[in-house]
């Protein structure tokens, strides 16, 4: 299927890299564009295939390799009330951080499967233990050495193989790539103390 465009209306825009959402009415049908980050075409594609058989999930229904955009379907739907208790939702405490972000992520790299991998392993340890793993305090994640949760995440997931792969798909030429190696000079290796 491929759309031609009267009438876009931008819905949403991100300007570092520059991110927008689009809403198109070809045909008296609603589609909503979004373009995505470069680079991250294809993985996004390989990922929307595995998933589209999922009927809960709304996924990409044509794209632009060109221009990096997908097109999904769009979807208003009332779900009628949402009960939200005290202290159950985003709004109050639990509000994500950067200690739930990966390595690659806070380094602005390349996302992929390792950071799949990662951002999947941390929900599980949250709901099984029902505690954060990385948890530290607002003043803490103020600190001039707030880059410090690199160094638990790297020792609490990343084995030497794993490090030499974060810091290839990270890059050299990244400035974070410093920043990855900063911590790993203070581990000791396995049978040390």
């Amino acid at each position: 299927m491929y759309l031609i465009l009267r009438g876009q209306h931008l819905v949403a825009s991100r300007r570092n890299p520059l991110l927008c959402c689009y809403r198109a009415s070809p045909e008296n049908k609603t589609f909503v564009i979004k373009n995505m980050t470069p680079g991250e075409y294809k993985y996004q594609q390989d990922l929307q295939k595995q998933l589209s058989s999922c009927p809960n999930l709304r996924t990409v229904v044509d794209g632009l390799p060109g221009p990096e955009l997908f097109i999904y379907p769009f979807l208003q739907t009332d779900c009628g009330p949402v009960i939200l208790h005290p202290g159950k939702y985003i709004g109050n405490g639990l509000r994500g951080n950067q200690m739930w972000r990966s390595p690659e992520s806070g380094a602005r790299s390349i996302q992929g499967t390792p950071l799949n991998i990662f951002s999947f392993g941390i929900v599980p340890i949250y709901v099984v233990l029902k505690e954060m793993g990385f948890c530290v305090t607002d003043e803490e994640l103020a600190a001039d050495d707030s880059w410090r949760h690199l160094k638990c995440h790297i020792s609490f997931f990343v084995d030497e193989d794993g490090l030499n792969s974060i810091l290839q798909w990270t890059g050299l030429e990244n400035p974070f790539f410093e920043r990855i190696m900063d911590p790993t000079g203070s581990f000791e290796k396995e049978g040390e103390n």
